[in-house]
């Protein structure tokens, strides 16, 4: 997978305008087990720089969350995103 996906959600708008890359940002090291930025990084296999530069652009790249889905992690992609229950699958 490559680490600059263009294919993102855009938060702030649409479906994810009540969502802030913070809060998807918490439930992401909640759901990898991670605690900073560097680590979720290396755990999803990225450069923290584009972790960085999602948060700027205020965008979730859907590979990531394809990559939560590939390592059997236990969390919907619904809540990561949204924060709406069941947060597990």
């Amino acid at each position: 997978m490559k680490d600059g996906d263009e294919r993102s959600h855009q938060l702030g708008v649409g479906e994810y305008e009540e969502v802030q890359f913070e809060e998807v940002l918490q439930r992401l090291f909640t759901a990898t087990g991670t605690s900073s930025q560097m680590e979720l990084a290396a755990w999803m296999g990225i450069r923290p720089s584009i972790l960085s530069d999602a948060k700027r652009r205020n965008r979730v790249p859907v590979d990531w969350l394809r990559r939560l889905v590939l390592r059997k992690v236990d969390f919907s992609p619904l809540w990561i995103m949204t924060g709406k229950e069941p947060s597990h699958w």
